[in-house]
């Protein structure tokens, strides 16, 4: 058996990581504990299935999560498996000092401090990432504790290992210190340079052999499942006149803002990622409901946690290329004062009272295109499948917020599952989603609900805004159209027409093929690179084709 795995299942990873536990165990004279680090929504489910799907003793489960803990190492002692999540091993891992012995092995490479917690004191038999996708970003601290981890053997499970661009891949690679792609610079030189220099069929290919040596794929396709059929409805709709009146102004606003800041990108092509960001999320707020844009850039976006995440920022900032982060505000581009981040306190004074003058006839939640057709959908579920339940899903916080008072005027009950919630919490919601009957609709974070749920009691799922990533869409959607669903399955994928939300489809439908080529499925070409050109950039606000961007970024292709 190799010593590290890459494992993007489909179908059952959970159930076939506990076969692997009991048909694989530890020599007698070796390390016996097998580690599984899992996001918190899926620390009960990890342990349910192991209790659910072993004899009773078989297996000693120690689930180590919260301030109560286990501080001493002497806690494991007789312990089979270990479930924490994510964030408890970060809070565990504190500041390691590499050794200078360029050759040395795991255990030198990686002196953590005394003041390191008991997860980062022992070396296991078997280490096991759920979701492992969670590690894309090498220079986190959740990644960097994972890179610290001590083990035998080591298990990535996850559906996308590649999201955003092929250096997702080589977190894993690194955690899995599968040699030489281990190491960046080799990474970089061999795969990730040759990609974005117009080789990327060479570079896949090479991706492509390293998936053979350590890839185990089940997908739907290559296994029998027998589900039942799932049909994906694109639904467009239109703005009303003042929403569409709103949208124009702050296009227009984009379109020139954009413009602005391609020509001042430097001879390397770099530009001001966080204001392109913060442009681009307007926009995008307002295809969901203007209320929306009366919220601080960023503060609406949920990650898996809750809080206020900036996963959209390092979605799109993974596509636009380096992070070159310039201190100017996001509007008038005028250098940031002290204490002052993305917009100056004039723009955030003026875009304020022009936002409140504008959007006054749109304050009411039916006043949303969006909204009006996710209504619209769920009353015509309602009448043709009384019983039939749905999933509602969005990455804005605030938007889920929004969509309470019309579901309450149309006597929908329903439920809310995000982020903020505690695991006790969060087990509750999905319990009575579940088990009563009265509770038709879960409104749920896209980012907290769409990893290993299963939440096959739902036959119908609303996307109610795309994201980057079609991986985290097809994540969400596999909540419900996975092992156990009897009925077919309803995806409704709602865009605005006419708006930037047309050019994020195209760039899902990009990522896609990025990542199919690496796996060794689907075709690629040299135009799927990870990241955006420039001219590409000018294209996802202003919707005109290549030939309509600006001579400076031609000349720079």
């Amino acid at each position: 058996m190799s010593h590290t795995g890459l494992t993007p299942l489909f179908t059952g990873k959970t159930v076939q990581s506990i076969s692997l536990i009991l048909t694989n165990p530890p020599p007698p004279s070796g390390q016996r504990v097998t580690l599984v680090v899992a996001p918190l929504s899926l620390m009960s489910q990890w342990h349910d299935e192991i209790k659910a799907k072993t004899a009773p003793g078989s297996l000693k489960v120690l689930v180590h999560h919260g301030p109560k803990r286990a501080k001493d190492l002497k806690k494991f002692s007789g312990v089979d498996v270990i479930l924490t999540s994510y964030s408890t091993l970060q809070q565990e891992c504190p500041a390691s000092k590499k050794k200078s012995r360029k050759d040395a092995d795991e255990t030198d490479l990686l002196a953590p401090s005394k003041a390191a917690g008991p997860l980062l004191q022992m070396r296991y038999h078997r280490v096991i990432l759920d979701e492992a996708h969670n590690i894309k970003n090498k220079d986190t601290a959740t990644a960097k504790a994972c890179f610290e981890l001590s083990a035998e053997y080591r298990w990535c499970l996850t559906g996308t290992p590649i999201q955003n661009s092929v250096e997702d891949l080589y977190s894993l690679l690194k955690f899995l210190k599968f040699k030489p792609h281990d190491d960046h610079t080799f990474f970089k030189t061999h795969i990730t340079m040759w990609l974005n220099r117009g080789k990327g069929i060479t570079a896949i290919k090479r991706l492509q052999v390293i998936m053979k040596a350590i890839l185990l794929r089940r997908t739907k396709a290559s296994v029998d499942l027998k589900l039942p059929p799932k049909t994906i409805n694109h639904v467009l709709c239109d703005f009303s006149e003042v929403e569409r009146k709103l949208y124009n102004e702050h296009e227009a606003t984009a379109k020139a803002k954009v413009s602005e800041l391609v020509d001042q990108a430097g001879d390397d092509g770099k530009v001001n990622t966080i204001s392109a960001l913060n442009i681009l999320l307007r926009l995008r707020q307002i295809c969901n409901h203007a209320k929306l844009i009366g919220a601080t850039d960023l503060d609406s976006v949920e990650g898996e946690n809750g809080g206020d995440e900036t996963d959209e920022m390092e979605e799109l900032a993974a596509q636009l290329g380096s992070m070159s982060v310039t201190s100017k505000c996001s509007y008038c581009l005028d250098p940031l004062g002290h204490g002052e981040v993305g917009r100056c306190r004039r723009c955030i004074t003026v875009l304020g009272e022009e936002t409140s003058s504008r959007t006054g006839a749109l304050d009411s939640p039916r006043n949303s295109a969006k909204a009006n057709m996710t209504i619209e959908i769920l009353n015509r579920i309602r009448q043709d499948r009384p019983h039939a339940k749905t999933i509602v899903f969005s990455q804005f916080v605030k938007m889920i917020d929004l969509l309470e008072a019309p579901l309450e005027a149309n006597g929908i009950e329903f439920l809310r599952y995000e982020g903020k919630m505690n695991e006790k919490a969060r087990a509750e919601v999905l319990q009575k989603f579940r088990t009563m009957g009265r509770y038709r609709v879960l409104l749920a974070s896209l980012k907290c609900a769409s990893l290993g749920l299963n939440l096959t009691v739902a036959t119908n799922v609303i996307l109610f805004d795309p994201w980057w990533n079609p991986a985290v869409e097809n994540q969400a959607m596999d909540r419900v159209h996975r092992l156990g669903q009897t009925s077919p399955v309803s995806v409704y994928k709602i865009t605005v027409r006419d708006t930037v939300e047309d050019r994020i489809l195209e760039l899902q439908a990009r990522k896609a093929a990025l990542a199919d080529g690496a796996l060794g499925e689907g075709v690629f070409n040299n135009r799927n690179k990870s990241k955006l050109t420039l001219e590409e950039i000018a294209y996802i606000f202003s919707g005109e084709d290549e030939g309509g961007t600006s001579g400076k970024a031609k000349r720079r292709m």
